[in-house]
């Protein structure tokens, strides 16, 4: 069987139907759909992470709401069940940071250092701590009382038994 075509710069006339390639075709086509579904399914995937607030056991409640949280780290709510609160930072160079202040507070990174700033000129107070990471806040709420953090939710697998959290936040 042949299938005419019309003449691509006078080179290509006719396209020969050969069905024992067909099999192969479809080959390869149903394992670029399949290629493209994982790599759609893996970017999904990453995008979902949960922030999670955490404090250590000896917390003296066991969940939070999200505003006692914006409370808590804009220094407006310094005392929980007569626990004075430490709130734990991640440093500004962190990921988690940027997303933490945007689905929380509402700021950005340089709003929030301003916030802080006029803060401490008019009123005093203390900022919250900055640690380096997600492993210095986990330890840092552990074993201080009053702590609170917040984490990736998945970086609280292995220590789940040590801590509470106190709330999650559907992230991006």
């Amino acid at each position: 069987m042949e299938l005419e075509t019309g003449s691509i710069s006078g080179h290509i006339k006719n396209i020969k139907w050969a069905p024992r390639h067909f099999p192969q075709l479809v080959g390869m086509a149903i394992l670029s759909i399949l290629t493209a579904f994982m790599v759609i399914g893996t970017v999904g995937t990453a995008e979902t992470r949960e922030l999670a607030v955490i404090a250590g056991k000896s917390f003296p409640v066991d969940a939070l709401i999200l505003d006692d949280v914006k409370e808590i780290y804009r220094g407006e709510k310094q005392i929980i069940s007569g626990v004075r609160l430490k709130p734990i930072d991640q440093r500004d160079s962190q990921p988690i940071r940027t997303e933490f202040l945007d689905k929380v507070l509402h700021l950005s990174g340089d709003e929030y250092v301003t916030y802080w700033n006029n803060r401490l000129f008019r009123e005093g107070g203390i900022p919250p701590i900055p640690k380096n990471n997600s492993g210095d806040v986990i330890t840092t709420v552990k074993e201080t009382d009053g702590a609170i953090g917040y984490v990736w939710l998945d970086e609280t697998t292995s220590e789940k038994a040590n801590l509470k959290i106190l709330l999650t936040i559907h992230s991006r």
